[in-house]
């Protein structure tokens, strides 16, 4: 049962992860091209396109409903995410969503915006005092600027901005973490200015691009983390990873693929297969004699840009290192 729990935890956010890096990617692609900034590629848009696609509607306060999906922009991040109305699943697992009994950005009072940890505010915990903060509708743009930054418990009251008007953004803490946490991380901002929108460009990071060289017949015996009780800890990146792919959904399907390569090397060393070691791990890589998968694993990505060149999955009693040759993941060592 509590591999069951721990495979539920792990699966559900890697499945909206996807979900927002598909349905959201479309959103903001769209939301973009209404506003009148540059296209998802980076390649702007013509003045015509701007006067065409952005036509402002003439609220000023942000009392009213904006046109949806907004755009939600922290620079100091890399963050650029839709945000649609609502806080439910369906909204979480592709957008931001706006707690719909708050104002909306620019309104009197605090606007609060949530997103999942590990999917478009996995970068959270690194804002820091005096970041901006924008929103993104009806051709303007709304600044803020972070007045603090705190870790609270859900539903705590929050103080009012110093200027009356200003955005709450909303996740769970510690961020980046593969199962569900008690706390909440709280950035609080407040209202700078507003101004027209301008072309802005909004990078697309390359598809990952990994595969793992299993066996058909190794992967027939089931690699998922339920299968293979399999327990998650935390995930973390080093190198020099691109911002904008730190905040998308590879850093986790890299991580998916990690646990898959572990439930393949547990697999092939309870069944003692040589031939599927030698498919799986690089040559001279020996096969040890037993692997302990009963501790949590943690995770950790080695990035240069939007590169992965390694993952070290580590427990308090193995630790299994990978790296990726030619597109494919294999085991580098066992300890």
């Amino acid at each position: 049962m509590l591999f069951v729990v721990c495979a539920v935890g792990v699966g559900y956010p890697l499945w909206w992860v996807h979900r927002s890096d598909v349905g959201g990617k479309a959103l903001l692609t769209q939301a973009s091209h209404r506003e009148g900034l540059a296209d998802k590629s980076g390649s702007g848009t013509s003045a015509s396109s701007v006067k065409s696609s952005c036509v402002a509607s003439g609220t000023t306060a942000g009392d009213q409903a904006p046109e949806l999906p907004g755009i939600l922009a922290v620079p100091a991040i890399g963050l650029e995410a839709p945000v649609l109305q609502g806080v439910g699943d369906p909204v979480l697992s592709e957008a931001v969503g706006h707690d719909p009994s708050s104002v909306w950005p620019g309104s009197n009072g605090i606007s609060l915006l949530l997103a999942h940890d590990a999917s478009y505010f996995s970068g959270l915990g690194a804002v820091r005092t005096g970041d901006e903060v924008s929103w993104i509708d009806d051709c303007r743009r709304i600044v803020f600027r972070v007045d603090r930054v705190e870790v609270t418990q859900p539903g705590a009251s929050l103080p009012p901005s110093p200027n009356g008007i200003g955005v709450a953004l909303i996740t769970c803490w510690p961020t980046d973490a593969l199962f569900w946490t008690p706390d909440r991380l709280v950035v609080l901002a407040s209202f700078v200015s507003r101004q027209s929108t301008q072309p802005l460009g909004i990078p697309e990071p390359p598809p990952l691009n990994i595969a793992l060289p299993v066996p058909a017949t190794l992967a027939s015996e089931g690699l998922s983390l339920a299968q293979n009780g399999l327990l998650v800890g935390h995930l973390n990146l080093t190198g020099e990873p691109d911002r904008s792919w730190a905040e998308g959904a590879d850093p986790l399907s890299a991580a998916r693929l990690a646990f898959e390569a572990l439930a393949a090397a547990k697999l092939t060393v309870s069944a003692g297969n040589e031939s599927w070691w030698s498919a799986i791990a690089l040559p001279g890589v020996p096969m040890p004699y037993s692997l302990s998968v009963a501790d949590d694993f943690d995770v950790t990505l080695t990035v240069q840009g939007t590169t992965v060149s390694s993952v070290v999955l580590a427990s308090p009693t193995a630790t299994v290192g990978l790296v990726v040759r030619s597109g494919k993941l294999y085991i580098s060592s066992v300890g």
